[in-house]
């Protein structure tokens, strides 16, 4: 018979060249559909984690773009109060793009049999098993 072997024993994400193919579909598509591709995957390969850092980094300017426009209106303490909301948006919406919100943590350190405390402890020694990055 021909066609896709039901059986077959690896999952996508164990071909060794599945991330340089992850990779090339990201780089070459426009813009906005990688940043929402990108922004739609885990942080699970040094590579994913520097791009979506880069595509993090391209946010600040509309951030900040908001944030001066908050600072026009004259009402006291509204600017203060957009900038508070927004820095802790973004701030919220990095981490857990970066997983290192509070769920993510929790899950990988279950899937590591960690205890939360040690995974933190090792990722700041950059001591994380290296099952976890491919």
């Amino acid at each position: 018979s021909s066609g896709i072997n039901a059986e077959w024993p690896l999952r996508p994400g164990e071909f060794d060249g599945n991330q340089r193919l992850k990779n090339t579909i990201i780089e070459s598509l426009p813009v906005l559909q990688k940043t929402a591709l990108l922004f739609s995957l885990g942080a699970d390969t040094k590579e994913l984690i520097r791009m979506k850092v880069e595509e993090l980094g391209n946010r600040i300017w509309k951030i900040a773009l908001i944030s001066a426009g908050a600072g026009a209106v004259p009402l006291p303490g509204f600017s203060l109060v957009v900038d508070i909301s927004l820095i802790e948006r973004e701030r919220a919406f990095q981490k857990k793009q970066l997983g290192i919100d509070e769920s993510s943590l929790n899950k990988k350190a279950e899937l590591l049999s960690m205890i939360k405390d040690d995974l933190i402890t090792a990722i700041k020694k950059k001591k994380v098993p290296t099952a976890t990055l491919r």
